[in-house]
């Protein structure tokens, strides 16, 4: 973080995904928004994630996942190389 607990561009996109999910805690929610009100490049991308997290929601509803695929997600994540 920069001075005064300022974000930058760099911290604010890497917060952005927990952000749109709403899953920041309250002091991070804050200084995202803060980051955001004043950085039109971050709150683009920010406005463009929630845009396509409510696109898929809409477009998947009642979709039903083939069998398998829930766990072999979750087992790719697990044995992802940071």
């Amino acid at each position: 973080m920069g001075e005064k607990g300022d974000m930058g561009c760099d911290e604010t996109l890497r917060e952005v995904e927990r952000y749109v999910d709403g899953e920041c805690l309250r002091e991070l929610t804050v200084q995202v928004e803060a980051h955001l009100a004043g950085c039109t490049d971050c709150n683009d991308h920010a406005e463009f994630k929630k845009h396509m997290k409510l696109l898929i929601a809409t477009k998947c509803r009642g979709e039903v996942l083939p069998e398998g695929l829930a766990e072999r997600i979750r087992e790719r994540i697990r044995t992802a190389s940071p």
